[in-house]
């Protein structure tokens, strides 16, 4: 499975950073990966979730092995510093 698209959406604001919709061999849409700044001021990518009926949030997208979810991490992380970067 290969990532064809990436878009980048949404103001930062405090340790969130922004919106990731990722597109999957152009066939898949993953909207709303949000990418935030950990108390270690390190990014991180948060899966799309929502609160179930018993008020608990729960993951919408939730990749089964680690190494799609290193590999959709370390995308979009390397993707969006290089695009911070680049708009200063």
């Amino acid at each position: 499975m290969k990532i064809t698209a990436m878009y980048f959406h949404g103001s930062p604001r405090g340790n969130f950073c922004g919106y990731c919709d990722v597109v999957f061999n152009r066939i898949l849409k993953i909207n709303k990966i949000r990418i935030v700044r950990n108390p270690d001021n390190k990014l991180i990518v948060c899966m799309p979730n929502r609160k179930n009926i018993t008020g608990e949030w729960e993951d919408v997208v939730h990749p089964i092995n680690s190494e799609l979810r290193n590999t959709i991490t370390e995308l979009i992380i390397e993707v969006y510093s290089w695009k911070v970067k680049t708009q200063k």
